[in-house]
């Protein structure tokens, strides 16, 4: 009887024993469960800090300050605003365009695609002026020789004051052909459309341009000999109908460039 006693003691104790290693499970795999809850709330909180800095607006490339030294003792004749990429020069010049101004011109180290466009410049005159040379000498050559080959003129200028001035042609036959006649007279009628086409293209683009011109307002800053190597430049008249000093600068440091100076002329004596 004591030995089956003693066997359900040990029975019991096993029990007892089986009963805590199973509570003991219990609580590992609670504190496991624990653990991986933790993980996933560290997770969502970095996701939660990625989505925010995504969300968050770049920061904006500072814009030029404006002119804060006393400029010198002189006559304001306009503003420079300096550039380091052609891209913000296009941008610069689309906002100077759009806000009225007529006055004003784009430099740059070499020619940039597109910068016509962005500066709003219409086409230009030039080729009318120059068609309006090869017309003229084309009725100059032909009135010259029908003139001077003797045609009879619609009216006459004898007994004028014209009259010294204004010799009578010499008819020169040739083989019974007519006294005048466009094939023949065709050579000195393209040489002098020539001749005046070239003129005015020549003496047009430099009118246009407003040459010659010995000096610009450009020249008195040290920063615009950059011009030709690597920084790009917009510079505004102080003779535009819009330039006015305080608006004029307050769009010149929006335009994005990296520096903006006042063009003073200096005053002599």
């Amino acid at each position: 009887a004591k030995s089956d006693d003693a066997k359900s003691d040990d029975v019991k104790s096993d029990d007892a024993k089986s009963d805590d290693a199973k509570s003991d499970d219990a609580k590992s795999d609670d504190a496991k469960a624990d653990d991986v809850k933790a993980d996933d709330a560290k997770a969502d909180d970095a996701k939660a800090d990625d989505a925010k800095a995504e969300e968050a607006p770049a920061p904006e490339a500072p814009a030029a300050e404006a002119p804060t030294e006393a400029p010198a003792q002189g006559e304001l004749v306009g503003m420079l605003v300096e550039f380091e990429d052609e891209e913000s020069l296009m941008a610069g010049c689309a906002q100077v365009r759009d806000a009225g101004y007529s006055k004003w011109d784009a430099h740059t180290p070499y020619p940039v695609h597109g910068l016509d466009q962005a500066m709003g410049i219409k086409a230009t005159i030039l080729p009318w002026i120059v068609f309006c040379g090869g017309l003229t000498g084309v009725m100059a050559g032909l009135g010259l020789q029908l003139y001077t080959n003797g045609i009879e003129l619609p009216f006459s200028l004898s007994h004028t004051l014209l009259d010294p001035f204004m010799p009578s042609g010499y008819p020169y036959v040739v083989s019974g052909k007519p006294v005048f006649s466009v094939q023949a007279n065709i050579p000195v009628i393209f040489e002098l459309t020539i001749l005046l086409s070239a003129f005015g293209s020549f003496f047009g683009m430099w009118g246009l341009n407003l040459l010659p011109r010995f000096h610009h307002m450009v020249f008195l800053s040290e920063r615009f000999r950059r011009a030709t190597q690597d920084r790009f430049f917009i510079s505004i008249e102080a003779g535009d109908p819009l330039f006015d000093r305080d608006r004029t600068t307050r769009l010149a440091a929006g335009l994005g460039g990296t520096h903006v100076e006042e063009l003073v002329q200096e005053q002599e004596g």
